[in-house]
């Protein structure tokens, strides 16, 4: 069988086909490596007259059957300058021009017909691209915010997840971050979001979908920034401040950006557990509110490419935040034993937590050649230090028996990683076929202290309570080496085979007990096909199959109880393995009109349960537990539509079915519930007036056999308008508008039914204030840039 595979891979490989046309085709960019939407026209080079031409939809262009031996090539729309180059006939049967620049006319001291760009596209393999710069996503206070407005895209409590597919890993630039560092980064630097549902092997192998985060490129020459003001109002006001510059000239560009946020948030959440034995039955409810006050939260960061010539650069930046928030929580548990005795406990939590994140990346990229081949060489150290001083006040009744306690809870987390990357790209044949090759090793420290005291308020001096104290040690090294091959069979059909080796090896001791408690290595192979299939001039197939795995945090695995109140605990779970996800995807393209039809099998799916606790029949635990598979089959329509130039209407409709299957009488499952999917983002242009958004999102019914969880949707307005020359531009929003977006579900798990309803500050209105300043020298791109492909990949 692996014999017949080689031999198939090196006949494919090999192919060729004859053809008396030719194919050209090619990517458009603006000055700021923006897709462009446009027009490309062939044109006969003796009278100018019309050969033929098609539509640039989201920078890509296609025109075939070409038999011309000399054309002349224009491209062009209302907003953009029109270009003109000279198409000679090519040796091959497949022309690719590469990347294209245009002068979009948007330089500060410029004005121009501006047209309404769109928020949503999608690229020629069905992948989402979220566009954030010149949209009324930059009034975002972060890229959170802006996932969270995006279609297919769910945010809850941090995690990002993607319609169909599960939880994503978010990359800058193609490069792993932390979560941390995510949040240093301010939404304004963004210039688009690439949303993969089943990704190529060159990228980590740890997510079942990629968010792939790629931040604005200084093109132009001279000075340019940018102010930004956010007022949040909500429960409690927030402000949000940016500032960021940009200066390029000649081999240098720099780039400087700060950004401050404070404020008070908000967040409700109440959790019933119901727990059934030969006894009877246990019941809690713990209602619990957070109203924490951010001091203040401030990121910066500073980077600097250096071109050495055309063909290779060097880029060094550093990037760091600093944290303080005033904890500020309270917490009402009621407990009723299987005799119907009640306990109640009341909690009130207060401190300060600090952290402090620092990170330096260093890029180099060398060009080889005029048809792209480059090699990158990458390395990053992160470092991120957390320090809570929690002060709990602790109230405990018991039939009228009340009891008072101060509790302490010092804890201290320390984590750096040190990653290096080696990638290498070489373009045959006029770009038909490309080969890539890349190694990764990831070596990674997190270290971690709590300490916990507690008295009473007529004792003195606080007690250490060892048993719940811990200290822990973790390391990880990750060692990866990826390969794709990717190839035009003829004009109609693109072929990429890859393979990613990962091997990880993991080592965890508790100083606590003195003990190693993780110890582990293991090697996984994770195999890429992606077929691309052009059925006719407006038709697009892609078929492709992936892998990927979902390793457990440290603190999952750590077995270290948690406090949270007194019959109330966290714990980790060191029996949790990896989840594995096997996964098929089909795009069916019609012009700008997407299908998209797949299914992902996963083993060892993670799950959180609360579960009964050690302490006494009412205690109940926190953990994250295995479930031994999830089959998952989801479908979407996307339609995207234009009315002249007044109205852009992006709009998903679709359903996926999860199904969880456990052979463990505890995880016993039910029927399952398909659950449905509505996304409408509506851009209308009001002329002088501005520009209006209305975006809805429906996300209804979920079970799959052993969670449920309710309906809720989300409906908000926006506006924004520029003046004095685009300099200034004000946006209004009003996010979800009547606070129906709320968690709010249950599930049966271990002789226990644990029902919970989470709210958070998502009702707000928010008002941004953003000014443009600076003088830019206009460039005049009249040549196509092969090797831009390339340098754009350079990690900033």
């Amino acid at each position: 069988m692996r014999i017949s595979v080689i031999l198939l891979f090196f006949l494919v490989a090999n192919l060729s086909f004859a053809q008396s046309s030719y194919t050209l085709k090619g990517l458009v960019k603006d000055q700021n490596d923006s897709l462009v939407f446009c027009n490309a026209l062939l044109l006969n080079t003796s009278d100018s007259s019309l050969i033929k031409g098609g539509l640039v939809n989201n920078g890509e262009f296609i025109i075939r059957g070409l038999e011309q031996d000399t054309v002349l090539l224009k491209i062009v729309s209302l907003d953009i300058n029109a270009l003109y180059q000279t198409i000679v006939r090519p040796d091959t049967t497949i022309l690719n021009l590469g990347v294209i620049h245009v002068n979009s006319g948007i330089l500060m001291n410029k004005v121009v017909a501006s047209a309404m760009k769109p928020a949503f596209t999608t690229g020629s393999s069905g992948e989402l691209i979220v566009h954030v710069k010149g949209t009324i996503l930059e009034s975002s206070t972060s890229i959170n915010d802006v996932l969270s407005k995006s279609p297919g895209i769910i945010v809850e409590e941090g995690i990002v997840t993607v319609f169909g597919k599960g939880e994503a890993i978010v990359l800058l630039n193609g490069k792993l971050i932390s979560s941390a560092q995510l949040q240093a980064i301010p939404s304004s630097s963004i210039e688009r979001i690439e949303v993969l549902t089943n990704p190529p092997a060159k990228y980590d192998a740890s997510g079942k979908a990629v968010v792939n985060i790629l931040l604005s490129d200084n093109s132009v020459e001279g000075f340019s920034g940018e102010l930004v003001q956010n007022t949040t109002w909500a429960r409690y006001l927030q402000s949000y401040s940016t500032a960021a510059f940009n200066y390029r000239k000649g081999k240098l560009s720099a780039q400087l950006n700060y950004a401050q946020d404070h404020g008070r948030n908000w967040g409700a959440n109440v959790i019933k557990r119901n727990a059934f034995s030969d006894l009877g039955t246990t019941e809690s409810i713990n209602d619990f509110k957070d109203q924490s006050n951010l001091k203040f939260y401030n990121t910066y960061n500073t980077g600097f490419t250096y071109g050495f010539n055309a063909k290779n650069s060097l880029t060094i930046e550093y990037l760091g935040s600093v944290s303080l928030s005033e904890q500020d929580a309270n917490a009402i548990t009621i407990f009723r034993d299987v005799e119907g005795v009640k306990t109640g406990i009341t909690t009130q939590n207060s401190g300060e937590n600090k952290y402090l994140l620092q990170s330096l990346n260093l890029n180099y990229s060398l060009l080889f050649d005029s048809l792209g081949t480059n090699l990158f060489a990458g390395a990053q150290y992160f470092y991120f230090n957390s320090n809570d001083d929690i002060f709990i006040e602790e109230e405990i009744n018991r039939e009228d028996n009340l009891q008072l306690f101060n509790r302490r809870n010092n804890s201290e987390t320390l984590i750096s990683f040190a990653t290096a990357q080696l990638d290498f790209q070489k373009f045959y044949a006029n770009k038909s076929t490309l080969f890539e090759i890349g190694v990764k090793g990831i070596q990674a420290d997190n270290n971690g202290e709590v300490k916990f005291f507690s008295k009473k308020p007529d004792e003195e001096e606080f007690k250490f309570y060892a048993n719940l104290s811990n200290d822990f040690i973790y390391q990880e090294n990750i060692g990866a080496i990826y390969a794709q091959y990717s190839r035009d069979l003829n004009e109609k059909i693109r072929l990429s085979l890859g393979v990613r080796s990962e091997l990880t090896a993991a080592n965890g001791i508790s100083k606590k007990i003195n003990e190693t408690i993780i110890d582990t290595t293991y090697f996984n192979l994770f195999p890429n096909v992606i077929l691309d299939y052009d059925l006719k001039e407006d038709w697009k197939l892609n078929l492709s199959m992936s892998s990927s795995i979902k390793r457990p945090t440290y603190q999952a695995l750590d077995p270290f109880l948690f406090y949270i109140d007194s019959l109330t605990t966290s714990q980790g779970n060191p029996q949790l393995k990896p989840e594995q996800t096997y996964s098929i995807e089909s795009n069916i393209n019609f012009k700008r009109y997407g299908l998209k039809i797949g299914y992902n099998h996963t083993q060892n799916a993670f799950r959180y349960a609360l579960l009964p606790g050690d302490n006494g029949q009412t205690s109940s635990t926190l953990m994250q537990v295995n479930v031994e598979q999830e089959h998952s089959y989801f479908i979407s329509l996307q339609v995207p539509l234009q009315l002249k130039r007044f109205v852009r209407s992006f709009n998903i409709i679709g359903t996926t079915l999860d199904q969880v299957i456990d052979s463990r009488s505890a995880f016993s499952t039910s029927e399952f519930q398909p659950r449905f999917y509505f996304f409408t983002n509506n851009m209308i242009n009001i002329g002088k007036l501005g520009k209006i958004q209305l975006a809805f999102r429906l996300l209804g019914t979920r079970f799959d056999g052993l969670y449920y969880r309710k309906p809720f949707y989300n409906f908000s307005v926006g506006w924004s308008k520029s003046f004095i020359d685009d300099r200034l531009s004000i946006n209004l929003l009003a996010d979800d508008i009547f606070h129906t977006n709320i968690v709010d579900g249950y599930y049966t798990l271990a002789a226990s039914k644990v029902s919970y309803i989470r709210k958070m500050n998502t009702k707000l209105f928010r008002l941004t204030l953003r000014y443009n300043f600076g003088k830019l020298k206009e460039k005049a791109y009249s040549s196509t840039d092969i090797g831009k492909t390339a340098s754009s990949r350079v990690r900033k």
